[in-house]
């Protein structure tokens, strides 16, 4: 079933509870607005993540490639690194390759001297003397680490390179979820994404699990038509249209896949393909997405209206199940009945309902705006 474009909702307004079915089911998970973040100019990486309502993270990911005492001695690129941390809440890096281990802190402390922002970090992994750690840097006012959470994923079958990272993160309205960490093997990417629903299965009991890092998941490396085959449905994988390479080449290695629950707190999603990541600085670009802790099945709240204050009303999906163009409609409140749209006759709040498919819709069971205007 398509998806409808889903957006802005007053929580306070619109309940929803939750759905519930009578058999045992493979839900399908939400589809994920995705954005490209073009930035031809030189305009600071930094973010303003203050604008964020209260119970909203920004977490990214970025492959550093080769990060170590080289890099962390060249102030200028360093200076960059640093904007680009303090644009997220959580930002998971990958390809540390720093036998001393100070390369990291360093960032850190750059980033925040305030202390605020702190980090966890895994054990040095790979099969070769190349050891590369991965590791979470988190802005410690806005979400913390539970502690004895953090693990290496136990690899008994020798399939991964570098195992995945986990740690399970806490909101401070109390909203708990895990975010994995990979770097796969270029030339056995095929091998260790197709494990991937394996790995995320594991995580039984907590559908809150969000994985993030370089897949190498395109282009000569990785054909996504397996993904369908293996991940039958279940996970909901970042667009192989992205282009997350610095370089010549058009190729999605930078990937996020979410676990259906997850998906649904996962309001938007992009690459950022700024002109202050030169190749001196990193042969990718970073991946990010915002998270809700409050979102339920048929609500969404993006970003464009995060970012620009809109915070007056609700959106409500104007697609019906059979129809495959998406025509989200802006809505507003007035008293206790929501208008849909500026040419829309107003629909009581009562007649509201939230379906996980359809969104916001009425009690009918068809969209608001399919009979309405």
């Amino acid at each position: 079933m398509n998806r409808a474009a889903v957006a802005i909702i007053f929580l306070i307004l619109v309940s929803c509870g939750p759905t519930t079915t009578s058999a045992p089911t493979v839900e399908q998970p939400f589809r994920v607005p995705s954005t490209v973040q073009n930035d031809a100019s030189n305009v600071p990486l930094v973010a303003n993540n203050s604008a964020l309502p209260a119970g909203f993270l920004k977490v990214g990911s970025f492959n550093i490639q080769i990060f170590g005492q080289s890099k962390a001695s060249n102030a200028a690129v360093m200076a960059v690194l640093a904007d680009v941390v303090r644009q997220y809440d959580v930002l998971a890096i990958q390809e540390i390759r720093d036998s001393s281990e100070t390369s990291l802190p360093a960032l850190v402390r750059q980033a925040d001297p305030t202390g605020n922002y702190q980090y966890v970090v895994s054990p040095r992994l790979g099969r070769t003397s190349s050891k590369e750690q991965y590791a979470f840097i988190y802005n410690s006012t806005k979400v913390s680490v539970m502690p004895g959470t953090a693990f290496t994923y136990e690899d008994t079958l020798d399939t991964f390179e570098r195992e995945p990272f986990f740690v399970r993160f806490r909101m401070t309205n109390g909203f708990d979820f895990w975010i994995g960490d990979i770097h796969t093997k270029p030339d056995d990417a095929s091998n260790e994404i197709n494990s991937l629903p394996k790995v995320l299965s594991g995580l039984s009991g907590d559908d809150d699990v969000v994985l993030v890092g370089d897949f190498n998941a395109d282009c000569n490396y990785y054909n996504n038509a397996q993904w369908k085959e293996v991940n039958l449905g279940k996970y909901e994988m970042s667009p192989e249209s992205w282009d997350t390479t610095v370089g010549s080449t058009d190729c999605a290695y930078d990937r996020i896949v979410v676990t259906p629950q997850m998906s649904r707190h996962v309001t938007k999603w992009g690459v950022v393909r700024s002109a202050q990541i030169t190749s001196s600085v990193s042969d990718h670009y970073p991946i990010y997405f915002l998270l809700s802790e409050n979102l339920t099945s048929g609500t969404r709240i993006t970003e464009d209206t995060v970012f620009s204050g809109v915070a007056t009303g609700i959106v409500v999906s104007s697609v019906a199940s059979n129809s495959s163009d998406p025509c989200p409609v802006f809505a507003s409140r007035n008293s206790n009945k929501y208008h849909i749209g500026a040419k829309c006759s107003s629909i009581k709040k009562e007649n509201l309902v939230c379906y996980p498919s359809v969104g916001a819709a009425r009690a009918d069971g068809k969209t608001a705006l399919a009979q309405s205007c």
